[in-house]
C-alpha cells in the first residue's frame, strides 16, 4: 500500500475558463456485452472517478465520452452529450499520430508544450526513446497543451514511479476543470474526495 511521502517531482497544469452548465451527460448509456447503463450529469469543474472491475466497460465508456459517438461495431443505446474542447490520455502508451502527437512531435518530441510536466531536457527527444514514464508525462502535457474544458484519463498512474503517481495525483485534485477518469489505483480510490461511479 502506498504512504504519503514528501517528492521533488511536480506536475503544473494550466487552469481553464471558468464555465458553467453540464460538462457531460449520460442517459441509459449500454453497450451489450460491454458497458451497464450509465446515468450521470456531471458540471463543469467537477471530477469524476470511474471505477469497476476489469472487463465492467470502463475504457468503452471514456471513449464514448471523448468521441461523443458509440462504438459503431457494437450494439448501443442510450446517449452521452458533452461540451468540448476535450482531451483524453488512454491508458496504453502513446502512438504516432494520436491526437496532438504529430509525426514532427513523435520524431522531434513535444517542444515546450512539456513545460512543468516533462523535464526540459526531454523536451526535442523523440518519443519512442523516453522512459515509459517519461511517454506517459508527455502524453499528459499533450493533453493539457489544448487547454481542455474536459480531461478524459484512462488509468492516470500507470508507467509512472510512486513520487509522479503522487505528484500526479495532487495537481489532478487542484486542476479547476472538468476532469473524468477511470483507475484501479488503490491509493487514489481510498482518497478521491469528488465524484465517483462505480460500473459492473
Amino acid at each position: 500500500m502506498r504512504k504519503p511521502r514528501n517528492y521533488d517531482l511536480s506536475f503544473q497544469f494550466e487552469q481553464p475558463s471558468d464555465r458553467a452548465g453540464i460538462a457531460v451527460s449520460a442517459r441509459q448509456a449500454t453497450v451489450k456485452q460491454r458497458l451497464a447503463a450509465v446515468n450521470f450529469d456531471l458540471a463543469y469543474g467537477e471530477h469524476l472517478l470511474v471505477t469497476g472491475p476489469n472487463g465492467s466497460g470502463k475504457s468503452t465508456l471514456l471513449n464514448w465520452i471523448y468521441t461523443a459517438q458509440p462504438p459503431v461495431e457494437a450494439e448501443t443505446s442510450g446517449t452521452i452529450t458533452r461540451g468540448k474542447p476535450v482531451s483524453l490520455v488512454p491508458q496504453r502508451l502513446p502512438k504516432e499520430n494520436d491526437p496532438g502527437l504529430t509525426t514532427d512531435a513523435w520524431f522531434n518530441g513535444i517542444g515546450e508544450a512539456g513545460k512543468g510536466i516533462l523535464h526540459p531536457s526531454m523536451w526535442f527527444t523523440p518519443i519512442s526513446e523516453l522512459s515509459a514514464g517519461n511517454q506517459r508525462r508527455a502524453q499528459i502535457a499533450v493533453a493539457f497543451a489544448s487547454t481542455p474544458a474536459i480531461l478524459i484519463i484512462d488509468e492516470p498512474t500507470n508507467y509512472l514511479d510512486l513520487a509522479s503517481m503522487e505528484a500526479l495525483e495532487e495537481a489532478l485534485t487542484k486542476w479547476s476543470g472538468t476532469l473524468i477518469i477511470a483507475s484501479h489505483d488503490r491509493w487514489l480510490i481510498e482518497h478521491w474526495q469528488s465524484r465517483r461511479i462505480c460500473i459492473r
